[in-house]
């Protein structure tokens, strides 16, 4: 989701969210919160529909759940970006996109871009900085005096 997130602030101007429960969406809204977006959410919508429900129900009923759910975030909340709440809505982005085809919003899968940023890091040779939480333990263990490592 933090994939996502940076990428809607990108991309847009005010995200949204669709995901599977009225739990989750109380937690993706706290999520947002923690993480500085406030100001760019537009807000949560429940598809209303457990994980495994978006593969065991009929598809045209999850995917008009689902449409339903994003024309709310854009039509009525004014999302210009719609963020998949959920990882078993991946394969439901081409959907999720026809729906808001012709509005100019996108639909941004948090698992596919999680994946490309991981890959750009990689590719551009980073690593984590070793000067702060990821610094070196034993430099720690040495000023604690424990030189037994």
């Amino acid at each position: 989701m933090e994939a996502a997130m940076y990428a809607a602030r990108m991309l847009g101007d005010n995200m949204g969210i669709i995901c599977t429960s009225e739990r989750s969406a109380l937690i993706h809204a706290r999520t947002v919160s923690l993480y500085g977006f406030s100001e760019y959410f537009a807000g949560c919508e429940a598809a209303k529909l457990g994980v495994l429900e978006l593969d065991s129900k009929p598809k045209d009923e999850v995917h008009g759940v689902m449409t339903q759910k994003i024309h709310q975030l854009v039509h009525r909340q004014g999302a210009d970006c719609v963020l998949l709440g959920c990882a078993g809505m991946a394969e439901m982005r081409s959907v999720c996109e026809k729906a808001v085809e012709g509005t100019g919003a996108r639909v941004l899968d948090g698992v596919g871009l999680g994946i490309q940023f991981l890959v750009g890091i990689v590719r551009e040779n980073l690593q984590t900085a070793k000067n702060g939480v990821y610094r070196d333990p034993a430099t720690d263990r040495e000023k604690r005096g424990q030189d037994w490592l």
